[in-house]
């Protein structure tokens, strides 16, 4: 019995270590948004490519083995999505797109239901603390496909539940533009499906109050990063790949948007800031307005996936500090009213590698004292 117990206390110490302990001490360390800057901040946390596991992510995977990722996937975003919030207690939280994996694949509603109630019991809102506002109306290529692979039921079911994919927010006193470049991208003349993106550019925004208003800085929200030459713009920060960010599109995706679409957004909306996904890894670059000249960080926002080709999932911290009521804001000395942050979370293949290593572990062990109990004698 007490070899029993020995296993038993074994796993008990080891799950609770990998499921609790761990995750809870990687995010402890991104509390320091605290101390950031002097003044009150609106806390957001920016999610991206969480892409949920289904059966186009492995189609040549035993449905067993299929079943065991989904399980595995679903919990490791379950507890850092829940931990996040207990720990950081963000005021609001942005997804950048590709919440699912297979998205662009289900005509039949009855099968995205699942999928849209499994992403619920995931990114649960019971999850979130001090009531938190949460913004999911930014879709990917996974989402809704790209160009050719596009479709206006998969479009308009995807804004029907999560929101108008075009939108302007403000959000500690920033002007957050969430815009639907997948849409914008799209090349089929007689579809129509860029027209909501096009109105959008063209007349809603120029005829918001909060656009383009110097005492609200404007945050543009992109799935698809910012075209770049990668020999010339290098990526800066904390990158996994060694290798020059990847100019590559094929008939449902793009890695980056086109050139053209790049320099009349960078001149047309102005941003101070523009948040990316799509490329699962890290990347920090500069971009110049090819007609003012003005420079504009882009961040592409690591996956918070571990099936998506990183040893690290990560999100990222964004600090909002822009009190228009003191006379002392930071917009009034042009200075940054924003800082930003990766948040990187717990290694998930450590953890998978020390649970295979210790069930292996004990069935050795249970082999070893039923047939050769002289051994423990």
């Amino acid at each position: 019995f007490h070899h029993i117990f020995f296993i038993w206390l074994l796993f008990f110490f080891t799950i609770n270590y990998f499921e609790s302990v761990q995750p809870y001490n990687y995010l402890k360390i991104c509390q320091k948004w605290d101390y950031w800057d002097n003044w009150d901040n609106h806390k957001v946390v920016v999610i991206a490519d969480p892409q949920i596991v289904d059966d186009h992510t492995y189609p040549d995977r035993p449905y067993l083995l299929q079943y065991i990722t989904r399980i595995i996937s679903d919990n490791y975003m379950r507890k850092n999505f829940k931990l996040l919030n207990q720990v950081l207690q963000p005021d609001s939280l942005i997804f950048l797109g590709d919440l699912f994996d297979g998205g662009r694949e289900w005509f039949n509603d009855e099968k995205w239901f699942q999928e849209y109630t499994r992403y619920n019991s995931i990114f649960s809102k019971k999850y979130i603390e001090r009531s938190a506002n949460i913004y999911q109306n930014l879709p990917g290529n996974h989402d809704i496909g790209w160009d050719t692979t596009m479709n206006k039921t998969l479009n308009d079911r995807f804004q029907v539940f999560f929101g108008e994919s075009n939108s302007l927010n403000l959000i500690g006193n920033h002007s957050i533009i969430t815009l639907d470049t997948i849409s914008l991208s799209n090349q089929q003349s007689q579809s129509g499906l860029n027209n909501n993106s096009l109105e959008f550019i063209n007349h809603y925004l120029p005829s918001n109050p909060y656009f383009n208003n110097n005492n609200y800085p404007n945050i543009l929200l992109t799935h698809v990063p910012f075209f770049r030459d990668p020999n010339k713009l290098k990526c800066n920060g904390p990158r996994e790949s060694k290798n020059p960010f990847p100019l590559v599109n094929g008939i449902d995706f793009q890695t980056v948007l086109s050139y053209e679409l790049s320099n009349q957004l960078l001149n047309q909306i102005k941003p101070d800031l523009i948040l990316s996904g799509d490329d699962h890894d890290y990347c920090e670059i500069t971009h110049t307005n090819p007609i003012s000249g003005k420079k504009t960080k882009e961040i592409t926002v690591k996956s918070f996936s571990m099936n998506m080709g990183i040893k690290y999932p990560a999100f990222q911290m964004l600090s909002l500090s822009n009190d228009l009521a003191q006379v002392d804001y930071p917009r009034a000395h042009q200075r940054e009213t924003f800082q930003s942050n990766i948040c990187l979370m717990d290694p998930p293949y450590t953890m998978l590698f020390s649970y295979i290593t210790i069930f292996l572990s004990s069935i050795i062990y249970i082999f070893l004292i039923s047939f050769f109990p002289a051994i423990f004698s």
